[in-house]
């Protein structure tokens, strides 16, 4: 008895396993005919995960050839969608929903929009149409929400020393809001290296040379993010004045010690010469240019 047991056990596991790889199968010969490419990942579609039992099994193939069917029932419900890529009839919203990334998630992408929504009839690209109906046309619930888009500033700083007698370079900002460091918005395509680099000849007056990357600090909020550089750089001529007169980038500039500026007599825009100026006459870390792409050390 116990032996006609195992034989049958054994059949019925050559009859699954011979069903669950003529059903793999033709899932590869779907996707082939569908031109989704010829690469065949078995674990986009479950079958390459371990099934314990003969229900799971079971499950994940029929999750495959029917989207609408529900794991560990037997009924599965018809729907009254067509799939708007490969024209798979008879599906239902979740159903569809299920059916467009394991069947088309790799479908090249295209500008071109034609190819309609079936629940909302908005046109789009058949790449685009996935990304769509996975944020608008969820099983359950509201639309989930797209990332939201977020404006990114970048701001290069450039804390200036000369060699000759160690002060540092201070600009002096427009309305009476005090001194500061040289250095602005990096405008659009620009490198934030060239960037200070530019700003600081613009307020200060000096043409100084970039050695260093002191900081890189990100303010983040809902709309807007803000990304700063603080630079380290030398005067190219170590003679140089700062601007001594006014002008639309700044009111003028002047070289300050640092014993000048920890005495507290100069009105401060902003803290970062009380944290750098000290950081950078102690020795503290300068890291090099190198951590920038090559095209923003150019």
């Amino acid at each position: 008895m116990t032996e006609f047991f195992i034989f049958n056990s054994s059949c019925c596991m050559l009859v699954l396993f011979f069903f669950f790889f003529q059903a793999e199968d033709g899932i590869r010969d779907a996707q082939e005919s569908r031109g989704l490419g010829d690469v065949y990942k078995r674990q986009e579609y479950g079958v390459g995960s371990s099934a314990t039992s003969t229900t799971t099994l079971l499950d994940v193939l029929t999750s495959i050839c029917h989207p609408d069917h529900h794991v560990g029932s037997t009924a599965s419900t018809k729907g009254t969608l067509k799939c708007p890529i490969c024209a798979k009839q008879g599906l239902t919203p979740k159903g569809l929903y299920v059916h467009l990334p394991q069947f088309h998630g790799n479908v090249p992408f295209s500008k071109y929009r034609d190819t309609r929504c079936p629940m909302c009839k908005d046109s789009f690209s058949q790449s685009d149409l996935v990304n769509h109906f996975f944020h608008e046309h969820p099983p359950s619930g509201p639309p989930i929400p797209e990332r939201i888009k977020v404006s990114l500033y970048t701001f290069a700083l450039v804390v200036t020393r000369r060699k000759s007698d160690g002060k540092f370079l201070m600009v002096q900002e427009f309305c009476n809001q005090g001194y500061w460091l040289p250095g602005g918005g990096v405008d659009p395509g620009e490198c934030p290296i060239k960037g200070g680099k530019r700003e600081t000849l613009e307020e200060a007056g000096v043409d100084v040379e970039i050695k260093g990357i002191i900081n890189i600090s990100m303010q983040p909020s809902p709309k807007v993010t803000r990304l700063t550089f603080i630079f380290y750089a030398e005067p190219v001529d170590d003679n140089a004045e700062a601007k001594a007169h006014p002008d639309f980038e700044s009111v003028g500039a002047a070289w300050v010690s640092l014993e000048e500026l920890m005495s507290g007599e100069l009105a401060l825009r902003g803290k970062e010469p009380l944290h750098w100026f000290p950081h950078v006459a102690n020795g503290g870390d300068i890291h090099p240019l190198s951590l920038l792409d090559v095209y923003c050390r150019k």
